[in-house]
C-alpha cells in the first residue's frame, strides 16, 4: 500500500509511539506522500502504542486486526 492507499486518511495525524525507547513518530498522508515527522505540535487523531517487537508482529501480520 502506498500513499494512494491511504487515500482515506489524508490530512489526518497519526502518532506511533515506542514504548521502552521514549520514541514517537507522527505519519501525516497526504495525496501523493506520506509525510513523517519526529516532532509534531499537534493532537494525533490515531494513536498507535507499543514495544517494538509487537509494532513488528502487527506490521507483518497476515490478519492484521488479529494482531491489535
Amino acid at each position: 500500500m502506498g500513499a494512494r492507499g491511504l487515500a482515506p486518511l489524508y490530512g489526518r495525524i497519526i502518532g506511533i509511539e515506542i514504548q521502552g525507547l521514549g520514541t514517537q513518530v507522527t505519519l501525516v498522508p497526504g495525496p501523493d506522500r506520506v509525510q513523517v515527522f519526529g516532532v509534531y505540535d499537534a493532537t494525533p487523531d490515531c494513536l498507535i502504542r507499543g514495544a517494538p517487537l509487537a509494532l513488528l508482529r502487527m506490521m507483518t501480520a497476515e490478519q492484521k486486526d488479529a494482531e491489535i
